[in-house]
């Protein structure tokens, strides 16, 4: 993603420690890149560049979700 295309109070797919997750931003860092929330561990989280985050989740990206088992994506 590009930086300009981040919004606040969002949800991203990203990747956490090196695996996919679903991250809520929430604030800018005062330094560069933003503060967010892992939903899945709860803990906060800091991104740095707008390169770790793959794209938003949506309602219809849920539905796609719960639609089709794993690996069918």
């Amino acid at each position: 993603m590009k930086k300009s295309e981040i919004i606040l109070n969002h949800e991203y797919a990203a990747k956490v420690s090196g695996k996919p997750a679903f991250v809520c931003i929430l604030s800018a860092h005062p330094i560069s890149g933003w503060i967010g929330r892992n939903e899945t561990t709860g803990r906060q989280i800091r991104i740095k560049s707008a390169q770790r985050l793959r794209r938003e989740i949506t309602p219809t990206y849920l539905e796609q979700i719960q639609r089709f088992p794993l690996g069918e994506l």
